[in-house]
């Protein structure tokens, strides 16, 4: 099942948009290409989600971040202004990962303990195991 789920996400997430991309720029124009090349990508998350019936972080940061994204996208109105939103967009985002590594809460760590839990870890285990000192700084 979990080569399955890795074949859907390369598909969703990468053949997809870069088909829409390539194929669409020329007969809806780049900002509309990029726009409709996310659509991929949230309908297949909000459809993972559903079927997983599992509420995650991570889970939460792909759906909130494609949505949040594609808002940015929308509002821009422009192809460059679009890539200028992204790279604020970005910015932010680094910036909320650092706040997270300052307070000794890494958000990478949630996102990778859903990640081991996905796999068949147990949680718990895996958690007392992640803020070992040694790999808790290798996860900051």
């Amino acid at each position: 099942m979990s080569k399955r789920i890795v074949i859907w996400d390369i598909i969703c997430y990468l053949i997809f948009p870069i088909v829409i991309w390539n194929y669409g720029k020329n007969h809806i124009g780049e900002y509309y290409a990029m726009l409709v090349s996310t659509l991929p990508g949230i309908l297949y998350s909000i459809v993972r989600f559903i079927l997983l019936k599992r509420v995650n972080l991570f889970g939460i940061f792909m759906v909130l971040n494609l949505l949040i994204g594609t808002l940015v996208d929308v509002l821009a109105g422009s192809a460059i202004q679009m890539l200028w939103n992204d790279v604020f967009y970005s910015y932010i985002l680094a910036l909320i990962f650092i706040v997270t590594i300052v307070v000794n809460k890494p958000l990478f760590l949630f996102l990778s303990l859903d990640l081991v839990e996905m796999q068949g870890h147990n949680r718990t285990k895996m958690k007392s195991l992640f803020y070992q000192k040694k790999i808790l700084f290798i996860l900051n």
